[in-house]
This record gives structure tokens, C-alpha cells and sequence, in this order.
């Protein structure tokens, strides 16, 4: 896990699978890379399975971005989650999309 603080809050948590097998899901979504699947297939795949239910999905190359949720997922890498106590919508936006 990873914490970025700013005046002593945690703002953003980043929890990464560094070489470590993943069985996560979010949303019930499975976050991990299936056999023979590219990484840009992966992507494709979580996002469209989190927009069949009402998610709002954008994406940023491998990166998938919940702006509703303040969350982005790389998958087979991680997920982050973002304070909207800290962030702005618009904030969020950026730094992901400078990711």
C-alpha cells in the first residue's frame, strides 16, 4: 500500500501487486489479466464489464478512470483511490490523465 499525505491527511491510497498474484475484484469485476490477453485487452475488457453496470469508465491508454469514484485501475497493477475531500473532479482528472 501506498499513501500519499498532504498536511498530515491521507489524500490518495494506491494499493500496488508489486510481482505478487492478484485475485481482487472490484465491483465484482475481475482485475486480473486473463491468458494470452494483451494488456490493452484488459483494459478494454474491465471497462466495458464496469460501464454494463452504470459505472462511468474513461481510460487513459492502460489506465481506467471511475471519475464518479475518484478511482483509477491499471489492471494486474493496482488501484487508487483519491480523498474528494482533497481532490477536485478536475484535479483527479489531470493527475490521472499525466499518469
Amino acid at each position: 500500500m501506498l499513501c500519499c499525505v498532504e498536511d498530515g491527511k491521507c489524500v490518495t491510497v494506491e494499493m500496488k501487486y508489486m510481482e505478487v498474484p492478484i485475485a481482487d475484484t472490484f465491483y465484482g469485476v475481475d482485475l486480473n489479466r486473463r491468458p494470452a490477453e494483451t494488456a490493452q485487452k484488459s483494459t478494454e475488457r474491465v471497462a466495458q464489464e464496469l460501464q454494463r453496470q452504470g459505472i462511468r469508465t474513461e481510460t487513459n491508454n492502460f489506465l481506467i478512470l471511475l471519475p464518479d469514484h475518484l478511482v483509477t485501475i491499471e489492471v494486474d497493477e493496482g488501484v487508487a483511490w483519491f480523498d474528494p475531500d482533497y481532490w477536485s473532479l478536475e484535479d483527479f482528472l489531470e493527475t490521472s490523465f499525466l499518469a
